[in-house]
């Protein structure tokens, strides 16, 4: 199974509403596609990084965020570790 860093731009596509801006809405919408119907065909960490950048701001939103990324493997950690 091939494996993918998910970075945090990625991640702010998947969560809220999509935007009016034409660019940045296509950009949600093809990102959320392809996280339905793509994800489970590969083994996806996020970095501390990612986690914390995750977790700043409106603290709704980084908590939506965090769901998001709740069941991916952390990136530089070995399983089971934390």
């Amino acid at each position: 199974m091939d494996t993918i860093y998910i970075g945090t731009t990625i991640v702010g596509h998947l969560g809220g509403r999509i935007l009016d801006d034409a660019i940045v809405g296509a950009r949600q919408r093809s990102t959320r596609a392809w996280w339905t119907t793509q994800l489970s065909r590969y083994q996806c960490f996020v970095s501390l990084l990612v986690i914390n950048e995750c977790s700043a701001g409106n603290p709704e939103f980084a908590e939506e965020r965090l769901r998001i990324i709740s069941h991916l493997g952390v990136f530089g950690q070995l399983p089971g570790s934390g």
